[in-house]
């Protein structure tokens, strides 16, 4: 890795997030009928095998214990309406027998495809233009370069704050070809980038502490990225649980080592669960909110 790829992995820190370049978003941005969103139907198999860490049918209470979340699909420019409602209906399958209901509240196109789209002379270009050295490693450049990449996830919650508004819990999902493009810093330190979490109040999932103020002044409603295009492909024997993960992390819940828990940070070969903890705090959470 170069001097500069390591200065970059030193800001962004070893966890699924990354910042973004320049954002542009449309006003007015085209509606999608929910019909044609809901209409997707989806089973998840296999089951991870019960042990540690996992709760059989007779721990679980009613389906309607957790409630229910109302979320809006932002679909980016070129990304299917039959894939973004079978990722819906995934989420579905997977949270409904386990005590929590997925409500549609609309969908959105977008006019993006891609999120971070900075690149190395714009980087360079911008950390120029602040009065600091691209190629030097000192904690005035890494501050730059982490509210560089950063930034422009605030610029995102509020020109979508409106999805928070009205009543009950709203989760923002955008779905989108790549998180970040090809040629990007992003890519380059951060390959395999699946999906990231903003809970709403400028924190992302495992954010080090040397990134946080970056993101001090983000409001917005909790909003998850998906990489579509960098999902696990069918065959691969791996089972796509980023949605229901990033989910997670938007509704509070940490990393946790158990591999078959929803929430490990690595790829699951079986459907994953939820601990008894985990459930007790998303209960709690719930019932603490409006």
């Amino acid at each position: 890795m170069t001097k500069r790829g390591r200065r970059l992995a030193l800001a962004l820190g070893v966890i699924t997030l990354a910042g973004v370049g320049l954002l542009r978003t449309r006003p007015g941005e085209p509606t999608i009928p929910g019909a044609r969103l809901d209409a997707a139907q989806e089973t998840l198999s296999p089951l991870c095998d019960a042990g540690v860490g996992h709760a059989d049918a007779s721990t679980r209470t009613s389906v309607d214990v957790l409630g229910a979340i109302d979320v809006r699909l932002l679909l980016g420019r070129g990304v299917p309406e039959a894939l973004a409602a079978r990722q819906l209906a995934r989420l579905r399958s997977y949270f409904a027998p386990r005590g929590l209901t997925i409500r549609l509240r609309d969908a959105r196109r977008l006019s993006i495809d891609e999120l971070l789209t900075l690149d190395a002379p714009g980087l360079d270009h911008a950390l120029e233009a602040q009065g600091l050295d691209p190629h030097a490693d000192g904690d005035a450049e890494r501050e730059a370069t982490a509210k560089l990449l950063l930034s422009p996830l605030g610029t995102f919650l509020a020109a979508h704050a409106d999805g928070g508004a009205g009543s009950g819990a709203v989760v923002q999902i955008v779905l989108l070809h790549r998180i970040s493009a090809i040629g990007s810093v992003a890519r380059r330190v951060l390959p395999g980038l699946r999906g990231l979490a903003l809970d709403g109040h400028g924190a992302l999932a495992d954010l080090p502490p040397a990134l946080r103020h970056a993101l001090e002044d983000a409001s917005g409603p909790p909003t998850l990225f998906i990489s579509l295009d960098d999902l696990a492909p069918e065959g691969s024997g791996i089972v796509d649980t980023t949605l229901m993960h990033e989910l997670g992390h938007a509704m509070g819940l940490a990393h946790v080592e158990e591999a078959t828990n929803l929430m490990s940070a690595q790829p699951h070969r079986c459907i994953p669960e939820l601990d008894p903890a985990q459930r007790h705090a998303l209960r709690s959470r719930r019932a603490a909110q409006p």
